[in-house]
């Protein structure tokens, strides 16, 4: 995610976030976190074991973009939208009145997680950070059952075992909102299925 200040990310809408980066870095740009090495070819782990967070993230962005095509499919069945890159399937949801402009905030929220990790090399993100997204994602209208935006790190570990188990509510509380957005426009219930 972008070094964004918490306070801009409560306060702020992401568009207007990116606006003030925009003015005052020129462009948002993804970039290594580090150089590649050798040793990061050679390395079991650039073949093998991953940041733990890479494949929910990943995953559950898969999930949440396959539901948008669902959306989608619904008033225009056919597969053009399959194409689409993430951002204008959002745009084109918003514009069809599928999804609110916070649903759309939230879920390019959750897209720009899943480039960082996809786009920046040796990219990671720490619990306080994950936090702070959970709270933007509340902030949007994604439900948690227990405010875990709120929570300290303190007690996020307690609760949720760190990094892994907040990555993992997230995962399920955004998913279970894309889902309940697909079931009210008259896609599929999974949760009957």
């Amino acid at each position: 995610m972008r070094n964004i200040s918490p306070s801009y990310q409560c306060e702020h809408s992401r568009e207007t976030v990116n606006l003030i980066l925009f003015s005052v870095v020129g462009e948002i740009m993804r970039k290594a976190a580090r150089l590649i090495e050798l040793e990061d070819i050679l390395s079991s782990s650039f073949f093998g074991e991953d940041d733990p967070l890479i494949g929910p993230i990943l995953k559950t962005h898969l999930a949440i973009e396959a539901c948008l095509v669902e959306m989608i499919q619904i008033t225009r069945p056919d597969d053009t939208c399959w194409g689409w890159k993430f951002l204008k399937k959002t745009k084109w949801l918003r514009s069809q009145g599928v999804i609110t402009q916070s649903d759309k905030e939230a879920l390019d929220l959750y897209n720009d997680l899943r480039n960082d990790f996809a786009h920046i090399f040796g990219h990671s993100i720490d619990l306080k950070q994950l936090l702070i997204m959970a709270k933007n994602l509340e902030n949007f209208g994604i439900e948690f059952s227990d405010s875990i935006g709120n929570y300290s790190q303190k007690k996020a570990v307690e609760d949720y075992d760190g990094s892994q188990g907040v990555v993992a509510e997230i995962s399920w509380c955004i998913l279970s909102h894309v889902t309940i957005l697909m079931r009210e426009n008259g896609g599929r219930d999974i949760f009957s299925s």
